[in-house]
């Protein structure tokens, strides 16, 4: 293993850790320390903890390594489950695209929210909330579906 692998791997695990405890410590915070005025706007911080926890731990169990095959961009696993079998693997990568254009997508989400309550009055349950993010993940997941099969891995660049 080369310094820079060991270097990548030190990285990993100590932003893991990072997001783990800040994300942990915030969550806490938002459900027990938020003033009245703030609870409305607490479902958006407590998506944007959650969604980054998320991609925390995808990219720590994932891992991904980009770079350029054959002049192609490539995406590889050099992580601690670089071991499982192909397709699985495969999917283990793409969660971290997933979580990451997830992330993006869900701002329209959150702007929503904001609108119906605070322009006009709606309230809106934490259900309602979690119902309207079902539009982002399938976004998230066909983009993602669709990027990791054009970019699968075949005979002639099989990395």
């Amino acid at each position: 293993m080369g310094t820079i692998h060991i270097i990548y791997r030190v990285n990993n695990c100590l932003g893991f850790a990072l997001a783990l405890f800040l994300n942990t410590l915030l969550l806490y915070l938002i459900r027990k320390r938020s003033p009245q005025e703030l609870r409305t706007y607490s479902v958006i911080l407590i998506q944007t903890c959650v969604v980054d926890l998320l991609f925390a731990v995808a990219l720590f169990l994932a891992m991904p390594i980009i770079t350029v095959v054959n002049h192609s961009l490539a995406m590889l696993q050099g992580c601690w489950l670089a071991w499982i079998p192909l397709p699985v693997n495969f999917w283990l990568v793409s969660s971290t695209t997933i979580t990451y254009i997830f992330s993006f997508s869900a701002l329209g989400v959150q702007f929503l929210y904001r609108y119906l309550m605070v322009v006009r009055g709606t309230q809106l349950t934490t259900h309602q909330y979690t119902s309207m993010l079902a539009v982002p993940l399938a976004l998230a997941s066909l983009t993602a579906t669709l990027l990791y099969t054009g970019s699968y891995a075949t005979d002639e660049y099989d990395c």
